[in-house]
């Protein structure tokens, strides 16, 4: 299965808006629940590293799978916009 979440930077007609943590959060619920179970772990593993400032370790420690290597890039990007809040 694929889950793609809402756009965080825009809404259906295009226009920017703030971030909405609520929907974050519900959208976070479902990777839980339906995400691949190892790659929700590793994003469980370097999200809090990566929000407190902590090595994560790179892409090429995380894992040689697409899959991985897309999940390391979101977690990423997730706790640069979480930080910003």
């Amino acid at each position: 299965m694929t889950l793609f979440p809402p756009n965080p930077l825009l809404t259906l007609a295009g226009a920017r808006k703030p971030f909405d943590s609520a929907q974050f959060e519900a959208f976070q619920s479902l990777w839980d629940r339906y995400g691949e179970p190892e790659l929700v772990a590793l994003k469980k593993a370097i999200l809090p590293r990566l929000l407190f400032g902590e090595e994560p370790g790179t892409r090429d420690d995380v894992s040689e799978s697409r899959a991985s290597r897309n999940v390391f890039r979101v977690a990423a990007r997730q706790a640069k916009r979480l930080k910003a809040d």
